[in-house]
């Protein structure tokens, strides 16, 4: 009868804890992220890969473990409520993990709406812009509606020109921008 060794090898249980300390963050504005990654009998791990998810599904960033720390550099593109964890995927002998959820809130940039109209005969060419006072590299988009009262006159994309008929008189004109992702 021969003699077969058996050797049973599990994987090394593994915490993650992500720490939030953004605020004030606003779409396209770069943020960075730090998480800690612990064995369960709190040895750091070292050279693995953690990723960076958000609303639980979609890995937006992924970070080299070093001495148990991992940061992330994010840009968010969109405002609202961001629900972000990190994730380390079972590699190297270690056990997946995942951290707590944590909650951030990314404002959308501030836009400066202007309506211009100019009367022509028996008409007005009214021409929607919007601008953000932030430096950035772009301008806002989406649409504006346009109102003489309450009254609706048309939708316009930021940026357009239409020719709208008015009836002779005083008209009280004003747009609204619903905003865009970022804005």
């Amino acid at each position: 009868m021969a003699l077969e060794p058996r050797l049973l090898l599990s994987a090394i249980p593994t915490t993650v804890q992500l720490f939030d300390t953004a605020s004030g963050v606003k779409v396209d504005m770069s943020i960075t992220l730090t998480a800690l990654v612990l064995t369960a009998d709190g040895q750091a791990l070292d050279g693995q890969t953690l990723q960076l998810s958000d609303n639980g599904n979609v890995i937006i960033a992924s970070a080299p473990i070093s001495g148990g720390i991992a940061c992330f550099t994010w840009t968010p593109t969109t405002g609202g409520l961001h629900i972000l964890t990190a994730n380390l995927p079972a590699q190297d002998g270690y056990d997946a993990a995942a951290s707590d959820a944590v909650s951030l809130n990314v404002y959308r940039r501030p836009a400066t709406l202007t309506l211009t109209a100019h009367a022509l005969r028996g008409s007005a060419e009214i021409t929607i812009t919007a601008s953000s006072p932030d430096p950035l590299p772009f301008s806002p988009t989406g649409d504006a509606t346009v109102y003489d009262g309450s009254h609706l006159l048309t939708t316009l994309a930021i940026g357009s020109q239409a020719r709208i008929t008015l009836a002779s008189g005083e008209h009280h004109l004003s747009a609204h921008f619903s905003g865009s992702a970022a804005f």
